[in-house]
């Protein structure tokens, strides 16, 4: 496949469930930071600096546990250019949406 043009209209439909399936988990993840964000245990870790490492010492101590040993965070730094790419064509989307 070398154009556009000669995509199936089964293929681009495919596409674009995936698109609308991805912009959804992206939306809850949003929603669900922001939520996380403003918890008032949040805001707490942030302004109580003396009993801060305790903490995180009984956090990672409830986490290992939640997650099964697993200590790796999704790092939006290190893949910053899939979702500058997912935010180019969405914009360029949204322009034949409206």
């Amino acid at each position: 496949m070398n154009n556009l043009n000669e995509l199936s209209k089964k293929e681009i439909t495919k596409f674009a469930r995936q698109l609308a399936k991805t912009n959804t988990v992206l939306w809850n993840a949003i929603c669900m930071t922001e939520e996380l964000v403003k918890s008032d245990i949040f805001r707490l870790y942030h302004s109580d600096y003396d009993n801060r490492e305790e903490f995180l010492i009984k956090l990672s101590e409830i986490y290992k546990n939640i997650k099964k040993n697993d200590d790796s965070f999704a790092e939006m730094e290190l893949h910053g250019s899939y979702f500058q790419d997912f935010d180019d064509i969405t914009n360029h989307l949204q322009e034949h949406l409206w």
